[in-house]
């Protein structure tokens, strides 16, 4: 049952940065070093090599034992992530997920079994590894909503997405960054997407080894992974109106000169609608012995069938078949994370039920590193400025707009190989969110904008290295609901509803500067003129079922763009993916809507070696 919200809908405008390749027209890039066709991670990268193999754009199924082809046009999704770049040598494969099946013959009985556990013997490499690969490959048929995924290896959570509501996908995540993780005896779990009315879904999951060679060497990774929030499920840390927070105690080595925090947050039940809540403001504060080491403004993710039910077919929102991790550095907090304290993640804000975290240290350490010592910590945040005007959903037009800033840093001191280094870690943000309202429409306009820096005093040599993360948006949404039998007056009520979507504009966009290479990231989603209208029977003020759709109509576009630049060279490496799809009459059963454009363009060396 999809719960369905009487707040309505929204606008979102948005100002795409120049970033990256945008700046360059696709006329310049440089050698593709650190450059990775899947999605980077943070400020980490993969190497690459001119002699491995891009991307095969085929239809073709992908092959057990090499997954270079891409299958776009034979997909429910158009690009869930992006393709690898593979090396030349030959992988070591393992197959972890064989065609487990989720399934519910009907509604009177419970979903069968949704998660499958297992464990194996990694593979080792004398070279290292140049690259660890996983494959999901998914399936849905019947009547299924969009549900929630996740892999999860000795706790830590590697890969989080939502699932379509038809058809089949692909996803590919680098797992490379977890190299510490395969090591030994290694315990994994897969938790299937099972939201299901009456149909199923179908799971097949494969991982790739890689090894290094002089063409494509081994990335230098975090030697120890530690969970802060230790989950193989994924779903074990809510943080909810009621108790806004969780705690964990964790013990960091003190042996670590370089470190850094990944979280995954994600709003489910009256958080899935983030775009009808009134107050809007939710922030994830991580703080030890007091201080903030960490935070979040969460990306608000669009579902597969989330605002307008049939929007995202086949292109769907910005990462929503692969949410992205969330970095900061904290090697600056070394001093007062070292040793064993209890770590709090609170959304002091949280207004509506309900967000799940999950995060985990990466570490990188050495015997030649000393015990670290907290130095001069900062923090500053503005009051939550809101302002409202009349009744959002009642009056004939009403405001609610919020806003706030924030500044936070810390600096630890300690020594490496003998000489006196100095972290400082710094972190700032804003939130704005401007909403104006009817008793039937809502526009919509968020901006949202975190920037991490971390400085390395290292004897008489520096380093600096930055993520900045901005998540402009704007919509117009429309709910409206037409009620035409009631049951004595009350529930349930039948009648007819009507979704609309329009002026949408969602973006990732993302800046990072590490080892001397800037890589930016702009994942961006447009929606318009995408109505539905069906049969409701409402079972309550705020949940109801949909029946048959009487019209439904749509136009998205995403454009995905990656470029990585060598700061000393000023070479580009790029990928862009530019998709439009749309009707103004769409046809069921899936109500898909036709691809009218699609562009590719791969950029190495300054040079365009690949466009259709």
């Amino acid at each position: 049952m999809r719960t369905l919200t009487l707040a309505v809908a929204v606008v979102v405008a948005l100002v795409i940065l120049g970033f990256g390749l945008a700046q360059q027209g696709f006329q310049r890039s440089g050698t593709l070093n650190n450059f990775s066709g899947e999605a980077l991670l943070g400020s980490h990268s993969m190497p690459y090599s001119s002699k491995s193999r891009l991307l095969n754009l085929s239809s073709d199924a992908l092959s057990e034992s090499d997954p270079s082809g891409y299958p776009i046009y034979n997909s429910s999704t158009v690009l869930a992530s992006l393709p690898p770049v593979i090396p030349n040598t030959q992988p070591v494969v393992v197959r972890l997920v064989h065609d487990f099946v989720v399934y519910r013959n009907n509604t009177s009985v419970p979903t069968s079994r949704a998660a499958i556990s297992g464990s194996f013997i990694a593979p080792q490499s004398p070279t290292g590894w140049a690259l660890i690969l996983l494959k999901f490959n998914g399936s849905a048929s019947g009547i299924v909503y969009d549900s929630g995924y996740s892999f999860n290896v000795d706790n830590n959570t590697l890969l989080w997405g939502t699932s379509p509501e038809y058809g089949n996908w692909t996803v590919y995540k680098n797992l490379t960054l977890y190299e510490a993780l395969f090591t030994g005896k290694v315990y994994w779990q897969w938790n299937s997407p099972g939201t299901i009315v009456q149909g199923r879904f179908e799971s097949n999951i494969t991982l790739y080894f890689y090894p290094a060679d002089a063409q494509f060497p081994a990335p230098k990774e975090p030697n120890l992974i530690i969970p802060i929030l230790p989950s193989m499920s994924s779903f074990d840390y809510h943080l909810t109106p009621s108790k806004p927070y969780v705690t964990s105690e964790v013990k960091v080595p003190k042996d670590v000169y370089r470190a850094e925090i990944q979280i995954w947050l994600y709003g489910f039940s009256s958080q899935e609608f983030w775009y009808a809540n009134e107050p809007s403001f939710n922030m994830l504060f991580v703080n030890v012995s007091s201080r903030a080491v960490a935070s979040v403004l969460p990306f608000p993710y669009i579902n597969t069938g989330g605002i307008d039910l049939f929007a995202w077919r086949p292109v769907t929102g910005a990462f929503t078949l692969h949410d992205r991790f969330y970095f900061e550095d904290v090697t600056g907090d070394l001093g007062f994370i070292e040793g064993t304290h209890e770590w709090n993640f609170s959304m002091p804000d949280l207004a509506y039920p309900y967000f799940v975290v999950t995060a985990s240290l990466l570490l990188y350490t050495s015997p030649n590193a000393s015990p670290a010592t907290p130095g001069p910590y900062h923090f500053s945040m503005s009051p939550v400025r809101t302002v409202q005007v009349g009744i959002p959903g009642v009056s004939q037009q009403a405001y609610f707009n919020q806003s706030m800033d924030y500044s936070y840093s810390s600096t630890s001191v300690f020594r490496m190989d003998g000489r006196l280094t100095i972290a400082t870690d710094i972190a700032s943000g804003s939130f704005m969110n401007n909403q104006s309202l009817t008793p039937i429409w809502e526009n919509l306009t968020q901006s949202e904008r975190m920037q991490f820096v971390n400085i390395v005093w290292f004897g008489h040599y520096s380093s600096i290295s930055f993520v900045q993360y901005n998540f402009p948006l704007r919509m117009d949404t429309l709910f409206e609901i037409q009620i035409t039998k009631t049951t004595n007056g009350g529930y349930p009520m039948y009648g007819f509803a009507t979704f609309g979507l329009t002026d949408l504009l969602q973006s990732w966009q993302q800046v990072s500067l590490s080892n001397h290479m800037i890589t930016t990231i702009e994942n961006t989603v447009t929606s318009n003129d995408s109505f539905v209208t069906s049969q409701l029977e409402l079972i309550s003020p705020t949940g109801g079922l949909l029946g048959a759709v009487s019209h439904a109509s749509g136009f998205t576009s995403k454009d995905l763009r990656v470029s990585v630049r060598s700061v000393s060279s000023g070479i580009v490496h790029g990928y862009e993916h530019k998709i439009v799809a749309g009707s103004s009459d769409l046809y069921g059963p899936d109500y898909i809507q036709p691809i009218l454009y699609e562009r590719l363009i791969i950029v190495l060396n300054d040079y365009i070696i690949s466009q259709h």
